[in-house]
């Protein structure tokens, strides 16, 4: 008897430190085995799509309380950044949007460009050995071309933040207009 409940105290533990890790909880996308190995698809990694998929440009990020499109802080700024700093409308433009940091950026995306904002979101692509990553400029990423600028909480918390991002943008901008 004493073993069954010392092994409930460490379930208990583990459920309590898994509640302050997820708090939203864990999708269930995320234990799914129905794709191919090496083949990740952005419904199995939590990613909500706004906007077209097969576009020129992509941007990944997270949204907290992304359940509505464009409608919290965040979400506004983003709308903000593709309607008035890409002269975009928001169908013209994949989003891929996650709750959390720890997202995956699936490997068969296929778009010309990349913005990925945040470094959490960036440290989870899969970068080539010795490649050196430096915001603000645009480099190969798969058959990409890759952007990293700040992570749009960063952005909202710190206003002057949003001048970096401009210039980051500015490098991508040139290359659309080529």
């Amino acid at each position: 008897m004493e073993n069954n409940f010392d092994l409930l105290k460490e379930v208990h533990k583990f459920v309590k430190h898994s509640q302050d890790l997820y708090p939203y909880g864990i999708s269930d996308k995320f234990f799914s085995t129905t794709a191919e190995p090496g083949i990740v698809e952005a419904a199995q990694l939590d990613l909500t799509l706004w906007g077209t998929e097969n576009s020129q440009l992509a941007i990944v990020c997270q949204v907290l309380n992304s359940s509505k499109p464009y409608s919290c802080s965040a979400g506004m700024l983003l709308k903000a950044i593709i309607e008035k700093g890409l002269n975009k409308s928001i169908e013209e433009v994949a989003v891929y949007v996650s709750e959390s940091a720890k997202v995956v950026v699936p490997t068969n995306l296929q778009h010309k460009f990349l913005i990925v904002m945040g470094c959490e979101v960036f440290s989870n692509l899969k970068i080539e050995e010795g490649l050196t990553v430096k915001r603000g400029v645009l480099f190969p990423y798969l058959n990409s071309k890759l952007l990293v600028s700040h992570s749009l909480e960063d952005i909202c918390a710190r206003p002057a933040l949003k001048k970096e991002f401009w210039k980051d943008l500015q490098v991508l901008l040139m290359e659309l207009d080529k």
